[in-house]
């Protein structure tokens, strides 16, 4: 904290001037500390006008730090569904230019792309965060996935800003083979629980993790689900489905889509088990798969190995996601451990059947509208595939109900709120006076 009250005592009228204005900018408060007067000779009631007068009646500052390059629907529906009169939002990502940045940027957001994904730069990253926070005035840090959040938080601890974490991710980091890099992972991710001043569960798969694994207090979590926009979904038509169909070839056979990251705890490996199955049965059957990861490579190796090569189709990244889920006989999920499961909430958004596997909430959320199976089962996944495939109209009238369902619940407006009601929160105890 910059005391004043040295300046005032030597008559420097001018460093006084200067130290106090430069912590206006910041914490109203900190007038008394600065003018070297104990907080008591103040009345309570008038302080506290003062610590509130700073943010209750200007725009909450928010800085998203984030590494997502393409998209990250999350960050953008907050963005289109909160009061901008409330919130001011402004984004830092790890990575260099891409679709995510020009889409804020037409919303009117500053984004800041920092081009710094390797570790050797992430103390590069953490200076130019911490020049966002002076530029900007930001109140509040909030991170997302595991590198932003360790450079969120050294910067909002760095200048005593509050700090918010979004858990993308659920119990992969206890799936780690190194038994050295598991632990490390462990403790930071405690340390990171203990540094933030409230963290986001996006379902309560991730908050019982954080509350029975790492001993993170109850108060200090909230479960905000991903908002969903229902105009997302009602801007697929029949013409883009058409189109996509045309394209990929998915016209007159039958076809399974599955969005996901290609890496290990997606469990493609038990889908291939499963595809080369169901492929002898239906004459035809294709498998798209929508994403790009590090195993990339590997599993393409491994559907030639299989003998499933020609039949499963690898798109990489896609801007048309929607398009092609909404154009799936079947969509489906292999995934060892999920933190919310999106492909699945857009899949029933879209009115699509969906076969997945039991991760996060999914058994509590969608169990009446989609085949659930256990991870790492590739017998039970054909299985739910087969019997989905095989009775096409049943398992449409169930995922129509099931759209109705999460265009209800998860809507993004909700979930704005309740991430506004979040801030506010923050905001009020971090300018909480001592008694």
């Amino acid at each position: 904290m910059i005391v004043a009250g040295p300046y005032v005592r030597q008559r420097n009228l001018f460093q006084a001037i200067r130290y106090t204005s430069k912590a206006l900018v910041y914490r109203p408060v900190q007038i008394i500390h600065l003018l070297g007067l104990p907080i008591r000779v103040v009345q309570r009631h008038f302080l506290r006008k003062i610590a509130l007068r700073d943010w209750t009646r200007c725009p909450i500052r928010v800085l998203h730090v984030t590494s997502e390059q393409n998209a990250c629907y999350g960050i953008r529906e907050l963005i289109d569904h909160c009061d901008s009169s409330i919130v001011e939002f402004i984004v830092v990502t790890l990575t260099g230019e891409g679709t995510f940045a020009t889409e804020l940027r037409t919303r009117g957001v500053t984004v800041y792309c920092l081009d710094c994904t390797r570790r050797l730069q992430y103390l590069t990253a953490v200076r130019a965060v911490l020049g966002i926070i002076r530029k900007h005035h930001v109140d509040i840090i909030h991170t997302h996935l595991v590198e932003p959040t360790w450079i969120g938080l050294t910067a909002a601890r760095l200048m005593a800003r509050g700090a918010i974490i979004t858990r993308h991710h659920s119990d992969s980091l206890y799936r780690i083979e190194n038994p050295i890099k598991r632990s490390a992972y462990h403790v930071l991710e405690r340390c990171a629980g203990a540094l933030a001043d409230h963290i986001i569960a996006p379902s309560k798969c991730v908050l019982r993790i954080l509350l029975n694994r790492e001993a993170v207090p109850g108060a200090k979590v909230s479960v905000i689900p991903h908002g969903q926009d229902a105009r997302r979904f009602l801007a697929v038509t029949a013409a883009n489905i058409a189109r996509v169909k045309s394209e990929l070839g998915m016209e007159h056979r039958p076809t399974l889509v599955c969005v996901s990251r290609l890496c290990p705890n997606k469990g493609h490996v038990y889908l291939f088990e499963a595809f080369s199955v169901l492929q002898k049965e239906f004459p035809g059957l294709l498998l798209f798969l929508v994403g790009e990861g590090p195993d990339r490579a590997l599993l393409e190796s491994r559907a030639e190995k299989a003998g499933i090569g020609r039949s499963v189709r690898f798109l990489g990244w896609r801007d048309d996601v929607l398009d092609i889920l909404a154009a799936a006989d079947v969509v489906v999920q292999s995934s060892l451990a999920e933190s919310f499961g999106l492909a699945v909430i857009e899949a029933l958004a879209l009115g699509r059947p969906v076969v997945c596997t039991d991760t996060a909430d999914v058994r509590e959320i969608f169990v009446p509208y989609a085949k659930i199976v256990p991870t790492a089962d590739s017998d039970a996944l054909a299985e739910a595939l087969r019997s989905t495939l095989s009775n096409l109209e049943a398992a449409n009238r169930l995922a129509a109900r099931g759209k109705a369902y999460i265009l209800e619940s998860i809507n993004a407006s909700k979930t704005a709120r309740r991430h506004v009601d979040v801030y506010q929160d923050v905001m009020a105890r971090r300018h909480r006076l001592p008694v």
